[in-house]
């Protein structure tokens, strides 16, 4: 049942949208605005004959229009994905750099552990060395 639901809701938007996108055709049309290079596709395609070339205007426009809302989808879609991958790639620089860090720190732990160890021994020779000069 979602399913259809969501079907319902997309249909009924997309009808919406249109609706919206013929209105402001209209807008255009009356403010004189039209889009010359659209009037010209309309006015060759219908044989220079005006009332048809309106009506062809109006629905060569109104295609027009939903292509650059699809244009620009598809361009925000593709810097959400370049947004996305620029987040990645600075995520997995800092996870390199922290091991890194990590990395030093446990190498410092263990020059420290080998030079307490090294000065065991030297104290530990000097000691014997000491015990044998006095025997």
């Amino acid at each position: 049942m979602g399913l259809f639901r969501r079907n319902d809701k997309n249909a009924v938007a997309k009808r919406m949208l249109e609706t919206k996108l013929f209105e402001y055709v209209m807008h255009e049309i009356n403010s004189d605005e039209r889009k010359e290079g659209t009037w010209g596709q309309a006015l060759t395609k219908t044989e220079g004959e005006e009332k048809k070339a309106k009506a062809l205007y109006i629905k060569l426009r109104v295609e027009a229009l939903k292509d650059e809302i699809a244009m620009n989808s598809i361009i925000e879609d593709e810097q959400l994905r370049a947004i996305q991958l620029l987040n990645i790639e600075e995520t997995e620089k800092v996870e390199k750099e922290s091991f890194a860090v990590s990395f030093g720190k446990a190498l410092l732990k263990l020059f420290r552990a080998v030079l307490t160890v090294s000065i065991l021994i030297l104290f530990c020779v000097a000691v014997y060395s000491f015990i044998q000069s006095r025997a």
